[in-house]
């Protein structure tokens, strides 16, 4: 039997609350960088520091007129996704997990409750709901990133408003259901196949818990907003929380903010959709084929050094190839023949005449 991991413990605390000392937001925020790494492995040592500043963030919701959503993706089950939400609901304000909700039930929990959200499995999530409460899901989560942002409804004969801005977290594999709209409000957090950390136990870390949200709830007192520099761009807005809580830790957090910023951005979706696009062309006239099996078509894909993978490299997977959208936005799937699931060259056509140099 796998002996379990003591629960952990602060130093020169037992455990008691009561009469904390307040320690500087820099060394909290390394603390968590820290406690992070326990459990979850990261391409980049910058997305450990945009998570520990999106969880400080959540505690000083009403400084912020903006709060960009996280989009924690892999391209496929098993890159610790779920974990890492796990750890940051932990530590963040008021946080509430939910795997399935309707519309209604989202705005309603918000406006009465302002939690901090993390939204599991989106894969499904976002294609689960269609006609009036999927219209519903996606105003929330688009309009609700900004101060001010209501949702509108009528209830007996009054229309009543329910305030939705909330800070966000979108959890799940990444399979085209997100809209672009969506994607502008996010800073995505792209998990990947790797080493396994400590297997994380929410109940053995609650003192450590108590003690990082009492710090961030203390810090979030004296938190301000901070005018961004000109090389956030049209990213500002989702940045500017994160921003001014590294201003405000100081010790090199607003060198770290920058650079995590600088990694984790979206790619250009034209240029990157089209060479793309240029590389399952060139399948066709190497192997002189009518049609292609997914499964093969992603091995291709992953062989090719000249092509963006945009979910990271050599991450490519069935899932990712089943959203992929052309540079003009058309979604060409798949069809079953003889058992497998197939692209046909025919259905590309016009994308290749469109988009690529003959």
């Amino acid at each position: 039997m796998t002996a379990t991991a003591p629960p952990d413990t602060i130093p020169g605390d037992s455990g008691d609350l009561d009469s904390p000392v307040a320690e500087p937001l820099a060394r909290t925020l390394d603390r968590i960088v820290e406690f992070n790494r326990r459990f979850i492995t990261h391409r980049l040592d910058s997305t450990h520091d945009l998570v520990a500043l999106w969880v400080a963030s959540t505690h000083a919701m009403p400084v912020w007129d903006w709060h960009g959503r996280l989009y924690i993706t892999a391209p496929q089950p098993g890159c610790g996704k779920t974990t890492q939400a796990e750890v940051m609901a932990l530590l963040s304000a008021n946080s509430d997990q939910t795997a399935s909700t309707s519309g209604p039930g989202l705005f309603r929990n918000i406006s009465a409750n302002q939690p901090t959200l993390f939204l599991d499995e989106a894969e499904s999530q976002f294609s689960r709901h269609s006609g009036r409460d999927g219209d519903i899901v996606n105003q929330v989560i688009n309009r609700g990133y900004k101060r001010g942002a209501v949702v509108t409804r009528s209830e007996g004969n009054q229309a009543v408003k329910h305030e939705v801005f909330a800070a966000v977290a979108i959890v799940g594999i990444d399979n085209g259901t997100l809209s672009d709209t969506t994607r502008s409000r996010c800073i995505p957090v792209q998990m990947v196949p790797g080493k396994k950390g400590e297997r994380f136990r929410e109940r053995q870390h609650e003192v450590f818990a108590a003690e990082m949200q009492w710090q961030l709830a203390n810090a979030a007192l004296d938190l301000v907003v901070s005018e961004l520099p000109d090389g956030f761009g049209r990213t500002a807005d989702i940045w500017e929380a994160l921003y001014s809580v590294a201003v405000a830790a100081g010790e090199g957090w607003v060198a770290r903010c920058q650079q995590a910023a600088g990694d984790h951005g979206w790619p250009d979706v034209v240029s990157d959709s089209a060479q793309v696009l240029g590389a399952i062309r060139d399948y066709f006239k190497a192997s002189k084929a009518d049609r292609v099996r997914s499964s093969d078509l992603v091995r291709w894909l992953n062989a090719r050094e000249d092509i963006p993978h945009v979910t990271s490299p050599r991450a490519l997977s069935l899932q990712w190839l089943r959203g992929y959208r052309t540079p003009d936005g058309q979604h060409i799937r798949s069809t079953k023949s003889n058992g497998n699931f197939v692209y046909w060259r025919k259905d590309f056509l016009h994308a290749f005449d469109t988009w690529l140099p003959s």
